[in-house]
C-alpha cells in the first residue's frame, strides 16, 4: 500500500505539472479543469499517509525491521 501511495502521489504531481505548462496560462483560471486537476495533483504527496512516510515504511517492512525499535521511547509528561 505504501509503495503504490508514495508511485501515485508523485506521479500524479508531475503529470499534473506537465500538463498545466503545456496548457499554458488558460489552465490556471479558477473554474478549468485542469486547474482542478492541478490543485489536487500538487495535494496528492501531503494527504495521509504522507509521502515522506511510505518510503520509511517500505523500508522497515523490506529490511525485516520492528518499527517498535527504531524510534526512541516517548517521555511521560
Amino acid at each position: 500500500m505504501y509503495r503504490a501511495k508514495y508511485m501515485v502521489g508523485e506521479a500524479v504531481t508531475r503529470i499534473t505539472r506537465t500538463a498545466l505548462t503545456l496548457g499554458g496560462a488558460h489552465g490556471i483560471f479558477k473554474g478549468s479543469r485542469l486547474e482542478q486537476l492541478f490543485r489536487d495533483g500538487a495535494l496528492a504527496p501531503i494527504q495521509p499517509p504522507p509521502a515522506d512516510f511510505c518510503p520509511w515504511n517500505m523500508g522497515v517492512f523490506e529490511l525485516g525491521l520492528d518499527a517498535a525499535d527504531l524510534l526512541p521511547p516517548l517521555k511521560p509528561g
